[in-house]
């Protein structure tokens, strides 16, 4: 099922997503592998690791749970 996201909610999620080397750290600091970000979003490591390294846009298809999921990460963080 292929989420449609209007150009106004693309933009906000745009805002809210991390640059690359915070989404990294994000996933490091959470003790998570490429691997076990792209089984939970359904992508390859590689695309993960394109993100990571701004190489590849995140498509708006995996970008919302992409951008959900680095926030609860970041906030399980913060709140230990």
């Amino acid at each position: 099922m292929r989420i449609q996201l209007t150009p106004g909610q693309h933009a906000r999620l745009l805002c809210r997503l991390p640059d690359p080397t915070t989404r990294r750290a994000i996933r490091v600091r959470a003790g998570l592998s490429m691997r076990n970000i792209a089984d939970d979003l359904g992508v390859t490591p590689t695309a993960v690791r394109l993100w990571e390294l701004g190489e590849r846009n995140v498509s708006p298809e995996f970008l919302e749970r992409y951008v959900a999921l680095l926030e609860d990460l970041r906030s399980a963080r913060e709140s230990r």
